[in-house]
């Protein structure tokens, strides 16, 4: 199954792995806490590879995490699970299957227009107001942060399905901001969802690595 993986993913798959089994018998979490830890890497390092398997894990992970976010009243978090990744996430699962290579299983990087990329910015600019508002009703804590933080992730998700590397540029965003939004309750004594912290720190690698990773795939496409 590793064949076709270099030094770095195999590394990141297996010492991810290792590192979120050892997180969930320290924060002695439950089985479902566990299970989301191991999907992250898992599903972090085959979409970095290009992979559509890599999306159907992503879709299940991200109802565990809508889960989490309603568990610890991260409205912002489990809104766009629900109501907006998972759509997007069955779009992209769709798009990307239609758009693989058949020999190598991975799909091909696509370049948007300008016109597209200013298009799917100004709406999330002008949808803000709508996530704030709404988040403001469901008396969300750090309310700026997490309105901004469904902004880039409906951004960051549309371009993956799109397959694009400006994904990457917005995942490092998003995941950057879901780290300080996780870091609050863990401040504060919540232990529970040390897993889930960490797990945006990995993603947050996974991000820079995926950057490179989609460049050399489009390199090679166009070569």
């Amino acid at each position: 199954m590793l064949k076709d993986w270099n030094l770095f993913e195999k590394t990141f798959l297996i010492g991810g792995s290792i590192i979120m089994l050892i997180l969930s018998i320290l924060a002695k979490n439950d089985l479902l806490t566990t299970v989301y830890g191991l999907l992250s890497v898992t599903s972090a390092i085959y979409i970095a590879k290009g992979k559509v398997i890599g999306n159907f894990l992503g879709a299940f992970n991200g109802l565990i995490y809508a889960y989490f976010s309603l568990r610890h009243k991260i409205y912002s978090e489990a809104i766009i699970s629900i109501f907006i990744i998972f759509p997007i996430t069955v779009y992209g699962i769709i798009s990307w299957i239609r758009n693989q290579n058949a020999e190598t299983k991975t799909i091909t990087i696509n370049r948007l227009t300008n016109k597209e990329i200013f298009l799917a910015v100004l709406s999330q600019v002008i949808m803000y107001f709508g996530y704030y508002f709404l988040l403001k009703y469901f008396n969300t804590d750090r309310l700026f942060l997490s309105a901004l933080s469904i902004c880039i992730s409906v951004l960051a998700f549309y371009f993956l399905s799109r397959m694009t590397v400006l994904a990457y540029y917005t995942f490092i965003i998003k995941d950057t901001i879901a780290t300080l939004l996780w870091l609050y309750p863990l401040l504060r004594g919540e232990t529970g969802i040390l897993t889930v912290f960490i797990s945006n720190i990995i993603f947050l690698i996974n991000d820079i690595y995926g950057v490179v990773s989609w460049k050399n795939l489009a390199k090679k496409q166009n070569q």
